[in-house]
């Protein structure tokens, strides 16, 4: 892959042994993804006596899927809402911060091969998942106030008397609607 609005910053320590520190912020991938760095040195001479090196290194970007536990209880956000903490990858989320998408890892990839990502959406009380599209703020994942969740600006909250997350309910307390990953 390559990608060009990577950012990043460099550091000149000479003090140290000359040690050019030098970080670059890697784009949010949904499976391992090969790059290549490719560094191009160049001294500060003139331009008649000018010398280039450039020096390809190649890494990899591997996508972090958690689960999303709630703080009252052992369940942890699934597909379709509230579930046990298992090890399979219905209870594995993604989160990419730059577009606010909340990515199921299950979901993509039994149908990676339509090149979809599936982020949970909540609309009105029902909650579900759907191909993700960033112009859609239903689907719009926030961590606010403690990390308590919200999609679409809803807060998510445990519910007690079913097996199942509600909405922006009053009698929601802070434990029930605060999740964090594990």
């Amino acid at each position: 892959g390559e990608f060009t609005a990577g950012t990043g910053s460099t550091l000149y320590d000479f003090a140290n042994g000359n040690i050019i520190n030098a970080s670059v912020k890697v784009p949010f991938v949904l499976v391992n993804t090969s790059f290549i760095l490719r560094l191009t040195l160049t001294n500060n001479g003139s331009s008649a006596h000018s010398e280039t090196v450039t020096v390809n290194m190649p890494f990899t970007v591997q996508p972090v899927y958690r689960q999303l536990q709630n703080n009252n209880d052992d369940t942890c956000l699934t597909q379709s809402g509230r579930g046990n903490c298992t090890t399979n990858d219905s209870t594995r989320w993604t989160w990419n911060p730059d577009n606010l998408m909340f990515i199921n890892k299950q979901l993509y990839l039994n149908r990676a091969g339509n090149g979809n990502a599936y982020c949970y959406q909540i609309n009105g009380l029902t909650s579900s998942t759907v191909v993700c599209n960033t112009a859609n703020n239903l689907s719009k994942a926030t961590f606010t106030n403690g990390n308590e969740f919200r999609i679409g600006g809803e807060r998510v909250c445990r519910y007690l008397d079913w097996f199942t997350y509600r909405y922006n309910r009053n009698d929601c307390n802070t434990g029930d609607r605060v999740f964090k990953w594990n």
